[in-house]
Parts: structure tokens; C-alpha cells; sequence
């Protein structure tokens, strides 16, 4: 008597299982990079949150919040420190301080040993996993590497210089002969000037402190680069709404002053010599918005479409706007 034969999968039918499984994959990747997207927009969201503790671990400190940039030191010289870098200390990241040169231009720390050194450090809290800024640096002539970040501090609701009238600056910080006159900002942040708690009459779970940036792409790009004092480097404003289609306004046509334009990170044509006048929009890969940290430390995702008086007004430290329930 003849022995059966083995049934098994004809061609056919393992065809329609792999299409099946296909189809199934297909189905479940964007399931997968959402969950993904999910994770590491709560991992920025966490970094901001350390972000607002080390801004009132600085105020506990010093009763007054960090100046929004540092151009010249107690000396006179031209330092240009960031926020970003004066608050290293007070998230865990002292040795970095300490080791960071307070008293020199980074733009002028070439070559110089470990002064060369931190400015080309990656620091992970000043980082957002959704971009791929710790993979990316700015190099200049002399061939010094930056590092980058997408944490950045909010100038307020307009430009660099809201109102170029001269202001008082920090008791102290004489200011160079050649400065510009004090950048005034209606933000928490200005250039020399430090803000206290109660200069924060909008209250200070109504204004903005920072948020996200996507940092340059090129070596020539100066966004994200957290040592800079400069527009779109460590500073931002809320001249735009989030992740705008406007172009952000820093600069075209001057070596490493530069934005280079992209389809999610556009630039409009202007000169860097336009300085009082430049801003930068808050821009994140998160779908549909960024993380915004307020000057009482929490944390909110803010939609690209909120509104633009909304989001002006949420940038502002006393500009009494009402701003309705539910739009933060």
C-alpha cells in the first residue's frame, strides 16, 4: 500500500502568509514609532523639568534668576556667557563649570587646552533624543568644535531688542565701549539684566522660560549652539508660532553667523548686522509641536497651532495679557 502523502503549504498559500505578516508589520510600525516618539518626547519633557528645578535652585541661591546672556564679565571683557552655562552647576554638571573658562569668548578658545574643551561637550540634559543634535557640532576657522543643544531660552515675545533704549544692566557689569545698548526684552530673559521672582507680574506659571530649538544641521549653522549668546543659538523668542514656516531672522551672509535653510527649519534673508531685530522660532521634531517649560517649572506641550497672541503672550513677564483657559 502506497504511503500518503506529506500535506504542507503550497506556493500559493505561503505567498498570502507573507503578505498576511506584511501587511501586519506594516500595520504596527507606526504604532512602534509612536510609542518611540512617545518616549522621547517625554525624555525632553523630563530634561526641561530639570531645566526649571535648576533655575530656581540658582534663584534659591542668588534671589534672582540667571541674566538671559553674560556679554562682558565683571572686568569688562567681552565673555559673552549664556544662561545655559551658568546654570550648569545647579543640575549636576559643576565639574563642567569649573572647568568652563567664565572670563573668555568661546568664539576666542581655539586650541586653548581645556577652555577649548567643554564648549565641544555634549550635555545630555540640554539635548532632545527626537533630533540628533549630540551627533552634530559647529566648527569655526580656527577649527574649534561646538557642541549642540535644543534647549533655549526665551527672550520674550518679539525680537533680540524689544526696545533698544538703554536700561540698567547687572550692579557690576560695566559694559564694553563698543556693546550694544542693553537688548530690553518682556521676557523672563534679557542680555545683563537679571530678573527676580517678583519682577514675574504675569505670574510665573504664565511665562515661558524655555523651550525646544532644532539645532543646525551644517558645521556653519549656529542654531543650537548652547555657549552662544547670539539669536537661535542658546536663545529664542516668540515672535513666530512653534515650528513657524516663517523663517527664522540670524543671519545669512557672514562666515559661522549663519542659518541654513531647510524645509523644517527655514531662514529669511537677513544680516546679521540687523542684530537688535533677530529671532528665532521654538521648532522640535515632535509631531505637532514643542515643550515649553514655565518659570514655575512645569512643563506643557504647546501645539504649532496656538494661537499667535497666545503664544506672544505667554513669552511676556508683565504684559497683563489674559490668556484663556485651556490654551497651555
Amino acid at each position: 500500500m502506497a504511503k500518503p502523502a506529506s500535506k504542507g503549504f503550497t506556493l500559493v498559500e505561503l505567498l498570502v502568509v507573507i503578505a498576511i505578516i506584511g501587511i501586519l508589520v506594516a500595520l504596527l510600525l507606526p504604532a512602534v514609532q509612536a510609542a518611540r516618539e512617545a518616549a522621547r518626547r517625554m525624555q525632553c519633557s523630563n530634561n526641561m523639568k530639570q531645566f526649571g528645578l535648576a533655575l530656581h535652585n540658582y534663584h534659591a541661591s542668588f534671589n534672582a534668576f540667571p541674566m538671559g546672556n553674560y556679554w562682558t564679565d565683571s572686568n569688562g571683557i567681552d565673555v559673552q556667557l549664556t544662561a545655559l552655562v551658568v546654570l550648569l552647576p545647579y543640575h549636576e554638571n559643576g565639574h563642567l563649570y569649573d572647568r568652563y573658562n567664565t572670563h573668555m569668548n568661546p568664539w576666542h578658545s581655539s586650541g586653548i587646552g581645556n577652555i577649548a574643551e567643554i564648549p565641544m561637550l555634549q550635555i545630555p540634559m540640554y539635548q532632545c533624543p527626537s533630533d540628533d543634535a549630540a551627533r552634530r557640532r559647529m566648527g569655526d576657522a580656527g577649527g574649534q568644535q561646538f557642541s549642540r543643544s535644543n534647549l533655549v531660552e526665551c527672550f520674550g515675545s518679539s525680537t533680540m531688542c524689544a526696545s533698544c533704549a538703554w536700561a540698567p544692566h547687572h550692579p557690576g557689569v560695566p559694559i564694553a565701549p563698543w556693546h550694544f545698548p542693553p537688548l530690553k526684552t518682556d521676557g523672563i530673559f534679557q542680555l545683563d539684566v537679571s530678573r527676580r521672582m517678583r519682577d514675574i507680574f504675569d505670574g510665573t506659571s504664565h511665562t515661558a522660560a524655555a523651550s525646544e530649538l532644532l539645532s543646525g544641521r551644517e558645521s556653519t549653522d549656529r542654531r543650537g549652539v548652547w555657549t552662544f549668546s547670539t539669536m537661535g543659538s542658546a536663545i529664542y523668542t516668540h515672535f513666530n508660532t512653534p515650528n513657524s514656516g516663517n523663517g527664522d531672522a540670524i543671519g545669512t551672509n557672514a562666515p559661522f553667523y549663519m542659518c541654513v535653510s531647510s524645509p523644517d527649519m527655514p531662514c529669511m534673508s537677513f544680516s546679521w548686522t540687523a542684530f537688535s531685530s533677530s529671532h528665532a522660532a521654538a521648532r522640535s521634531e515632535h509631531p505637532g509641536g514643542v515643550n515649553v517649560v514655565f518659570t514655575d517649572g512645569h512643563v506643557t506641550f504647546v501645539s504649532d497651532s496656538v494661537d499667535l497672541n497666545a503664544w506672544r503672550a505667554a513669552a511676556t513677564r508683565s504684559g497683563e495679557e489674559v490668556i484663556e483657559t485651556g490654551q497651555f
